[in-house]
């Protein structure tokens, strides 16, 4: 049957992933303290990870570090779009890594608005893995699959790409199957600043400024 009518198929209110880069390669002084704090790792879950959960903190990684924060910049400017007087401050930062045999297993991050990696060696056609929020309804087969019947999506990454997602979203790193040390800084990040409207169904709240705020509930 011929017929003319067209279709379009929306996707409303969707999970920004997003993927940006450092913009320029390692430093051998970079590079030579993350493998060094890499290889200190202690194992946990299945990662290797460090101790030090603020790593961007030390002054070797400054200028990752306000690299990083570029990016969360431009997540918030770009998917919150916010007029409020708040930004996306970085809250912790540690180095993972991974060989031969290791996996990630499905996690989400806690206590945080926004989570990323900073990918700094890794094997090719590797990244992370997200599952589809919510739960899946239907048991069918797919013919194929695309964005709407897929249970997962694969963010692949090459060293020096920066991924930033929600940090409820559920994730993953598979098991390690080359031969490689795969190495990665992961953070977390908070809300800061005041947000909100001081009216009878919202709340103006004033998180960690340390400003004067008339009718807020100061989270300082």
């Amino acid at each position: 049957m011929e017929t003319n009518m067209e279709a379009t198929i929306y996707n409303p209110f969707g999970t920004p992933v997003y993927k940006s880069s450092l913009g320029r390669d390692f430093t051998q002084e970079e590079m030579e303290f993350l493998v060094e704090q890499a290889n200190n790792a202690y194992k946990f879950e299945g990662v290797w990870v460090t101790d030090d959960r603020l790593i961007l903190d030390n002054p070797v990684l400054s200028d990752i570090k306000e690299r990083i924060q570029i990016n969360l910049d431009a997540y918030l400017n770009n998917v919150y779009a916010t007029t409020d007087d708040v930004s996306l401050t970085l809250t912790s930062s540690w180095i993972t890594r991974l060989q031969k045999g290791d996996h990630h297993p499905p996690h989400a991050h806690q206590n945080s608005v926004v989570s990323g990696v900073l990918y700094v060696s890794l094997a090719e056609l590797d990244g992370t893995m997200f599952f589809r929020p919510g739960v899946k309804r239907w048991g069918l087969n797919n013919r194929e699959e695309n964005y709407y019947n897929s249970d997962t999506y694969a963010a692949v990454a090459k060293p020096g790409d920066i991924v930033l997602f929600p940090s409820e979203l559920l994730h993953f790193v598979p098991t390690v199957t080359e031969d490689i040390t795969r190495i990665a800084i992961s953070i977390n990040s908070f809300f800061k600043g005041t947000m909100g409207r001081a009216v009878p169904n919202g709340t103006l709240i004033d998180i960690g400024g340390g400003r004067e705020c008339k009718n807020c509930t100061c989270r300082s």
